[in-house]
């Protein structure tokens, strides 16, 4: 399945866009344990979870188009 150039550059913009907010979730996560909050903590890493396994799908699309 071959795809155009602008399908490959808009999924390649949000892996950046996902990747930049997984290290703020992460930051926002280390403060929350350096808190001693433990339920924010654990809410954020399920959201870091979450915001990788969207990034494993977007790079797997981006194989996709690119091939």
């Amino acid at each position: 399945m071959t795809g155009t150039v602008l399908e490959a550059a808009a999924i390649a913009v949000t892996i950046i866009f996902l990747i930049a907010i997984l290290f703020g979730v992460e930051i926002g996560r280390g403060n929350f344990m350096a808190e001693g909050n433990e339920k924010l903590a654990a809410m954020a890493l399920s959201l870091s979870i979450a915001i990788f396994a969207v990034l494993i799908i977007q790079i797997v699309l981006l194989i996709r188009v690119a091939t």
